[in-house]
């Protein structure tokens, strides 16, 4: 008896050993099989760059390929859900015409084999302006259609396209993406603004909208970089900003503007351009030229400030008779630099029998650009005897500090740099209240 039970019991444990191996074979292998990577949908991963990426360049590229790719599946299935989704996700796309033809089209034959009443007339209401009043027309365009093409002119696919205005097709929309697509070609090949210009306004939903804005900015690009007007850069900019070629021509402003700058020679102008570009790759060489500048002004003072109508005179005080007269200096000061301000020095020696004596000197500060100052002080020496003449002198600059003042400069108009100047004051009106009849 113990021995059968033992025999049994073994038995059950075998059983359960083996049933334990063959569940954890099974659970492996269910394992192995959860875990096998599905296959890479590259077309849903580029969609998904596209929607969570708009703006960034590779979307546009992506979203071309999907425009192909969605209208292929869609024709596949063809059927009017397929091309309402196709509208939705590629609204301005390459094939919209096409989707929108079949999807009316396929909606039309839902709704005459539909058995609801009035379903003919919720289509017509859906869709007021059909793109298929007579059917039976279809075939006529499409021969007519063929004809057309084999000639491929404008003229031929406007009158078409007129012919069949109220009773459009999907004849009448590849004749009206053939027409636009010449017209596009041609006006390209002119560079002509105008016809451009035309071409976007016209056809705002045309599959080669991009391409034309593309070609306009290229179009205006050229106009721009031809002109030599500050406004017409400005213009530019402002319409294409952030395009490859405004910041071309922001570029030329800048090289303009620095060309002129140094042209003129003015230290104001090479400040102003330093102000609308301060981070030019060309600051460092022109704080450095500021600089020399300045200290050649220091040094050759002499060329920049002139004394004018300089003369030594003997003066007396008026109706003073106890007055002693004494030797004045007088004349005038002028700074011929347009940029720096002065404070200079005057220097005036009397000469007498052959001899430099009497050795004066006079300090005026402040001398602003272009400024003229006049100047008198009174010179060392001896009091002249009533009736004498005035002695020999020379008078000179001998010394002189340059400095820069903006505020008191004259702004100097350069292209590229704009001006501070005014403008012309516009009329402002003022109404005058008018009395009372009583």
């Amino acid at each position: 008896m113990s021995a059968h039970a033992g025999l049994t019991g073994n038995r059950l444990l075998f059983f359960l050993f083996c049933f334990i191996l063959c569940s954890t074979l099974i659970g492996c292998l269910e394992t192995t099989r959860v875990r096998r990577r599905a296959p890479r949908d590259v077309m849903n991963e580029k969609r998904w760059f596209v929607h969570d990426n708009p703006n960034h360049p590779q979307a546009k590229n992506f979203l071309k390929e999907l425009d192909d790719y969605d209208f292929q599946r869609t024709t596949r299935t063809h059927t009017a859900r397929a091309y309402k989704e196709y509208l939705d996700y590629h609204f301005d796309g390459k094939y919209v015409r096409r989707a929108r033809y079949w999807w009316e089209q396929l909606m039309y034959q839902e709704a005459l084999e539909s058995k609801k009443t009035g379903a003919l007339e919720e289509f017509l209401k859906r869709f007021p302006e059909g793109w298929f009043e007579s059917p039976s027309d279809v075939d006529i365009q499409k021969s007519e259609y063929e004809v057309l093409r084999g000639k491929d002119e404008v003229v031929s696919y406007r009158a078409f396209i007129k012919k069949y205005e109220k009773a459009r097709s999907e004849w009448t929309e590849a004749a009206t993406q053939r027409l636009e697509r010449l017209l596009l070609d041609a006006a390209k090949a002119s560079s002509d603004v105008l016809e451009l210009e035309r071409f976007v306004f016209d056809n705002p939903y045309s599959p080669y909208l991009d391409e034309a804005k593309d070609a306009l900015r290229a179009a205006r690009f050229g106009e721009a970089m031809r002109s030599e007007k500050e406004a017409d850069w400005k213009a530019f900019i402002r319409r294409f900003e952030g395009s490859k070629e405004a910041a071309l021509m922001q570029q030329h402003m800048e090289a303009r503007a620095l060309a002129g700058a140094e042209r003129s020679g003015r230290v104001s102008a090479l400040e102003q351009f330093l102000v609308r570009y301060p981070g030019s790759v060309h600051k460092g060489r022109i704080l450095s030229s500021i600089n020399k500048m300045a200290q050649e002004k220091n040094q050759q003072v002499h060329r920049w400030v002139r004394v004018k109508n300089a003369e030594v005179e003997v003066y007396r005080k008026p109706r003073c008779k106890s007055c002693r007269p004494y030797l004045r200096s007088h004349g005038t000061l002028i700074n011929e630099d347009p940029d720096f301000s002065f404070d200079v020095g005057l220097q005036v020696e009397l000469i007498r029998n052959g001899k430099k004596c009497c050795r004066t000197r006079h300090w005026l500060r402040g001398l602003r650009p272009g400024e003229s100052r006049p100047f008198s002080f009174p010179i060392r020496g001896k009091s002249p005897k009533r009736g004498s003449p005035a002695p020999r002198y020379e008078i000179e600059v001998i010394s002189g500090s340059a400095y820069r003042n903006p505020q008191e400069e004259r702004i100097m108009e350069i292209e590229g740099l704009g001006g501070k100047s005014k403008g012309p004051q516009s009329d402002r009106f003022a109404p005058v209240r008018v009395p009372d009849l009583n």
